[in-house]
């Protein structure tokens, strides 16, 4: 989960997603795995005020602040 879905951010989740892709996961499944909270909240599909970059890492799930969003996701890193 990043904190912040700048451009940088989404620049080296795309360098992930390669990462991921060389290790055997396709581009959906690596992208499945990257999540991003902006300052209005976890990176969604559902939100209007996403940018182009955001949207190969826009999930279906509910809109949350960042502290929920911790809890919601699990991530381990």
């Amino acid at each position: 989960m990043f904190l912040g879905a700048g451009s940088a951010a989404t620049v080296i989740a795309d360098l992930m997603t390669t990462a991921f892709v060389d290790e055997g996961l396709s581009v959906a499944e690596a992208r499945r795995r990257l999540w991003f909270v902006d300052v209005n909240g976890l990176v969604v599909n559902s939100r209007t005020d996403l940018m182009e970059h955001h949207g190969p890492y826009a999930h279906d799930f509910e809109p949350l602040g960042f502290l929920d969003a911790i809890d919601a996701i699990r991530r381990t890193c």
